[in-house]
């Protein structure tokens, strides 16, 4: 783990930050990439993106001190702008960042869930890499194991969400490109690629929360709210997979 990357003895940067303004970088320009190959409207897609990346960093950290940090920030409000020290919660930035980008979208006349599946595959594979930040500053980390694999004793828990986020995307991926290419009426119905995500996603969520061990603010019943967030999403993902495919199911079963 690098929590600094040192620029010389008077200058250090956190590693955090560097790594996560390089992959936002990244992220931009894949997400122009694409929506040119999905044959979206790439200045649509840069300003969605644009949007979901100020509203989830606004929304992770107002979750952060709102739910794991009230005393402390309620003691030192100035705090609550030092966003350098860390403290983000991914759930606060998902929900702002899906607000902001369902009023976006609604006031320029475009589809949500339309727009939520094209951006999926690099929503998944954002969210992997930026694990790896996690990594580098040695938060969001596991618990004690004596496994082969062990970072500095502990289940690398960041990286097994890595892994797991970025075959997501590479699945998700594939399957936008195979309907971006099958006639209408054989492609996945709209909304069923995000949904699918979000399924997938919180089932990752959930392997990743039963091997951590950081501080995860006020337990619920013994379990961490991301824990029960996961369990959450995972429901109404599945729901709403059930209710896009029954159509279907239903004119096959006749």
């Amino acid at each position: 783990m690098l929590p600094e990357f040192s620029l010389g003895p008077f200058v250090s940067l956190p590693t955090y930050f560097l790594s996560l303004s390089l992959l936002v970088t990244l992220l931009f320009f894949l997400t122009w990439k694409w929506a040119a190959l999905m044959d979206r409207n790439s200045t649509i897609a840069l300003n969605l993106a644009m949007i979901l990346v100020v509203a989830g960093f606004v929304g992770g950290r107002l979750l952060h001190v709102i739910y794991e940090g009230p005393a402390y920030y309620s003691r030192y409000p100035e705090a609550i702008f030092m966003f350098w020290m860390g403290g983000y919660v991914f759930f606060g930035g998902m929900a702002l960042a899906a607000l902001a980008g369902f009023l976006y979208l609604k006031r320029i006349g475009q589809p949500f869930w339309a727009w939520f599946d094209t951006l999926t595959p690099v929503l998944a594979l954002g969210y992997g890499l930026g694990r790896f930040s996690c990594f580098l500053a040695g938060c969001c980390y596991g618990r004690f194991c004596d496994l082969p694999w062990a970072v500095n004793g502990r289940h690398p828990t960041q990286l097994y969400a890595l892994i797991v986020e970025v075959g997501f995307a590479a699945f998700l991926a594939r399957q936008a490109w195979r309907d971006h290419g099958t006639h209408e009426a054989r492609r996945w119905p709209v909304g069923a690629l995000a949904l699918t995500w979000l399924a997938l996603h919180a089932l990752g969520r959930l392997l990743m929360e039963h091997y951590r061990e950081d501080f995860r603010g006020p337990m619920i019943a013994g379990t961490s709210v991301s824990t029960w967030l996961s369990l959450l999403l995972l429901s109404g993902s599945l729901a709403g997979l059930f209710h896009l495919w029954r159509p279907r199911l239903r004119r096959k079963a006749n």
